[in-house]
């Protein structure tokens, strides 16, 4: 199973198609996710029936939707916006549900539906709700992650330091990532050997 990491997406489209090149035949983007319909709380896990970016719309693999909705019987199926850039505010979360009817957001998956479009390739989409349709995004909450979804401390402190009353926000934040991260390994291990031999893209 090749895991691929990251935020930069001229790097994720090279690694995927490098690990295309290497046989992956199945493409998974699995990882968290902003909340666009009201009713979802931290750690809801959501099994994508298409992915939705700008004009288009990637159907993902039935048969797989399925097999995964059945390992995870708690999952929704919904559909999944593709954004470019993190949403940060509840009203944009709001515009944006309106716009695609999606109940999710992330930035990766795009990525995924379209290069397994140009191979024929099957994929799914398995994520989980990170921050909540109400919840506004702190500035530290950006300004602590790198291209490469690594944690940058310093850019964290910096940002603290400029506006220390984001701190009980950024607080909640961290509760909620919590929550997000125990529905990952749920999920993990839901799935279990399932998982291998497949291209995994984390987010």
């Amino acid at each position: 199973m090749n895991v691929i990491h990251g935020l930069n997406p001229a790097k994720l489209t090279q690694d995927i198609e490098a690990a295309i090149a290497a046989g992956a035949t199945h493409l998974l983007s699995f990882g968290t996710a902003a909340g666009l319909a009201p009713s979802l709380l931290p750690g809801a896990i959501i099994i994508a029936a298409q992915v939705k970016w700008q004009d288009k719309s990637f159907e993902a693999d039935a048969v797989w939707r399925n097999e995964l909705k059945r390992a995870l019987p708690d999952a929704i199926i919904a559909d999944m916006a593709a954004v470019d850039a993190p949403v940060t505010t509840p009203a944009a979360k709001a515009s944006l549900h309106v716009a695609t009817g999606a109940a999710a957001a992330d930035m990766e998956s795009q990525q995924v539906a379209r290069i397994a479009a140009a191979h024929r390739l099957p994929f799914a989409v398995l994520r989980v709700v990170l921050d909540t349709a109400e919840t506004a995004l702190p500035p530290a909450a950006l300004a602590s992650t790198r291209a490469d979804g690594t944690i940058n401390y310093m850019g964290l402190i910096g940002s603290l330091l400029k506006q220390p009353q984001q701190l009980p926000a950024l607080m909640r934040l961290g509760r909620d990532h919590a929550q997000a991260v125990k529905s990952l390994r749920v999920c993990s291990d839901s799935l279990g050997s399932s998982l291998f031999g497949l291209m995994h893209l984390g987010g």
